[in-house]
């Protein structure tokens, strides 16, 4: 069964329901404008007890304005050599010029 969700800050804290929703999922899809590091390091373990479990999890961030920070980048692209062998772990980067 699907259930998407729009979080936002200003009615929920969106940490404490990706963690729940990481720890419970097979399938994750995240779209997001930019990454923070700090915010990676909300849900990086949740994240890598899905990805341990055999969830997918597929995030779409874009880097317009320089927003994206680089380790929170690194992060995903170490993830990617860490569960290669499962193949369970899709990181799109959406630059949004075209």
């Amino acid at each position: 069964m699907s259930n998407i969700q729009i979080l936002s800050n200003l009615n929920l804290p969106i940490g404490k329901i990706i963690n729940q929703e990481l720890f419970n999922s097979k399938n994750t899809q995240i779209a997001v404008a930019f990454l923070k590091h700090s915010g990676i390091k909300v849900i990086e373990q949740s994240l890598k007890y899905s990805l341990d479990s055999g969830a997918k999890f597929e995030i779409i961030a874009g880097l317009d304005f320089k927003t994206t920070d680089p380790k929170s980048m690194l992060f995903f692209i170490d993830c990617c050599v860490q569960f290669i062998s499962a193949t369970n772990l899709l990181f799109r980067v959406s630059i949004g010029l075209r």
